[in-house]
């Protein structure tokens, strides 16, 4: 039986939507890309025109992920840097050494106030910290180095891990990939501006 809700984030640039467009073919994944469902299903308060993003609705998107969840036959796998928010039962968080995130966006072409924004939750591990706080399950996967493809593979086997019943496999593989795990030196600001709401779609 799958868990009820396993949930693929991190800072934008991690990696989230190139891994799972390479799960995408997998047929037992009901995967959802929740920016695209609160764009298309208007689940958001309002705009913020300073920093040209939408204000997401988490209550709505939570009801709306639920709703699937219940009418769903596959495993329902969320995707976005707010899905931890929606207190999964088992959240995936894509981390990226700094600098190598800072060249990501740069070729997305995010604005110099967005990549220094995502670059600075990046470095004081905002997301990863909500998810510990959150969520019941967290892995920590490094996307640093790693091909699309690899990355993808080791996240299809935590999800079919996490949704067998296999627990000693399980208690490996979140030892392997618990919080913190990932062996990193990445500078931290000298004066970080507090943390910004995160209810936005980047």
């Amino acid at each position: 039986m799958p868990v009820s809700l396993i949930a693929i984030t991190g800072t934008p640039g991690t990696g989230k939507t190139s891994v799972c467009r390479a799960l995408e073919p997998i047929s037992e994944y009901n995967i959802i890309n929740l920016d695209a469902v609160i764009k298309s299903k208007g689940f958001y308060t309002g705009i913020d025109d300073d920093r040209g993003c939408l204000i997401a609705d988490l209550t709505r998107l939570r009801d709306y992920i639920k709703s699937e969840v219940e009418n769903s036959e596959k495993q329902v796998v969320i995707e976005s840097h707010l899905a931890h928010l929606l207190q999964p039962d088992v959240a995936i968080v894509l981390r990226t050494n700094p600098a190598v995130l800072a060249s990501r966006l740069m070729q997305k072409d995010f604005t110099m106030r967005k990549i220094e924004e995502n670059v600075e939750a990046e470095m004081l591990d905002v997301i990863l910290i909500e998810a510990v706080d959150l969520c019941k399950v967290v892995y920590e996967v490094d996307t640093t180095t790693s091909a699309i493809s690899e990355t993808a593979s080791t996240i299809r086997e935590i999800i079919n891990t996490e949704s067998g019943i296999d627990a000693r496999r399980k208690k490996s593989l979140r030892l392997r990939f618990r919080p913190g795990s990932i062996s990193r030196n990445w500078l931290t600001l000298t004066h970080p501006e507090p943390v910004r709401n995160r209810s936005y779609i980047i």
